[in-house]
């Protein structure tokens, strides 16, 4: 029994979970069986199991949220999905979500112990690969920063996962002093560090904010960008994502080398765009050179920030300028960003209720696929996962 990996299964159909219980038994010991996926999420998240089964019958979309989730708990977890029929967007999807494999039920005799052989041998020395995501503006004063730190704040408070807030202005940043927080470790220390970095080094080091995201910040003093180069920032954001559940990047406004390297990396590029002529010109002609340089929609999408309902430039009007639709939209409310700046705070300690905050909170549920917190209606909805029933099945 020493030899034998851990699993766990997430079904409401006891069949199905007695069947994938015989066939498994010879290599695997079933240490967890749940039809409530956030309990069950809680268990895989404190023992890591070897193995993740998931049933998603009749609730696929929420099935795949749920994978990607404990795919990023820890790679080298074995996830896979039981369904009833091939599909080939479900395959797309869960390839994407870091899923072992695909398992159509019932299979015959031997599958599901074969699968669990093949998928145990080609995931050997797979590592942990957090999710990036940079905030961009062709022009300073858009925005990026507040977006950026508020960013990072709502989802460490939604997922309560290892969250980063980088400062890659490596000039003139503003993030430890949107937060209040002395320049204690920057881009250029981390380069120093890099070769003897590992887990225990870079959470210690890091400053982290009484909110419980960390922060990488820029010298207090003037330094000199060019002394970073491209690779290193690839190397530096690299590292955060091996140790890192998320990545939040307040990039400078210039297509540097450094903003190149680090939006190669990034799961996402998020380009802030307002409702003036002279932004939504200048954003055009950004994206075009993003396209250029290879980074299309599927990387690249566009936010609406300081939006005003009353302005003559409306969200059609931008799309029909950019041809690209607006990915979020995030409310002006200047008194409210710049009380959070001069305070040192994030929105959600200055006007939790203010609409540019609960706007950041969407946002930042799209990309978790986490509900915020003031729309929750109990733990299921947590996750997105309203369809599954919240009782664990005893084993």
């Amino acid at each position: 029994m020493a030899d034998k990996k851990t699993a766990v299964i997430i079904s409401e159909d006891r069949s199905l979970i007695e069947n994938v219980t015989e066939e498994i038994q010879p290599l695997v010991e079933i240490n967890g069986v749940f039809d409530d996926p956030l309990e069950a999420y809680g268990a895989v998240k404190q023992n890591i199991p070897g193995l993740v089964f998931i049933d998603i019958v009749n609730n696929s979309k929420e099935g795949l949220l749920l994978a990607e989730r404990i795919n990023r708990i820890s790679p080298k977890i074995l996830i896979f999905l039981l369904a009833k029929e091939k599909n080939s967007d479900l395959l797309l999807q869960s390839m994407r979500a870091g899923v072992a494999d695909y398992i159509i039920f019932p299979v015959a005799s031997g599958a599901i112990l074969k699968s669990l052989e093949d998928s145990i041998q080609t995931r050997e020395g797979v590592t942990r690969r957090g999710k990036i995501y940079s905030f961009f503006s062709t022009k300073g004063s858009l925005g990026t920063t507040t977006l950026a730190v508020n960013m990072a704040d709502h989802i460490h408070s939604l997922s309560g996962e290892r969250v980063t807030a980088v400062d890659l202005n490596l000039d003139m940043g503003d993030v430890s002093v949107f937060l209040d927080l002395p320049p204690a470790y920057t881009a250029f220390d981390m380069v120093r560090d890099l070769k003897r970095m590992d887990e225990n080094l870079l959470l210690s080091s890091l400053i982290r904010h009484e909110r419980g995201f960390y922060v990488l910040s820029t010298p207090e003093e003037i330094s000199d960008p060019e002394d970073i180069k491209g690779e290193d920032i690839t190397n530096i954001l690299s590292l955060f994502a091996k140790f890192m559940d998320y990545i939040i990047i307040d990039l400078p406004h210039e297509f540097s080398e450094r903003t190149i390297a680090a939006m190669n990396l990034s799961d996402r590029v998020f380009v802030l765009i307002q409702q003036s002529l002279p932004v939504v010109k200048s954003v055009r002609k950004g994206l075009q050179l993003l396209q250029e340089l290879g980074f299309g929609e599927e990387k690249v999408s566009v936010v609406l920030n300081r939006y005003v309902e009353r302005s003559e430039l409306t969200p059609d009007d931008i799309l029909q300028i950019i041809k690209q639709p607006a990915f979020a939209l995030i409310a002006n409310d200047h008194l409210t960003a710049t009380d959070a700046i001069n305070s040192g705070k994030p929105l959600e300690l200055v006007r939790e209720s203010s609409r540019i905050n609960r706007d950041i909170a969407k946002f930042a549920s799209k990309l978790t696929g986490i509900k915020p917190k003031q729309e929750k209606r109990g733990w299921r909805e947590a996750l997105g996962l309203g369809r599954f029933i919240s009782t664990a099945l005893k084993t």
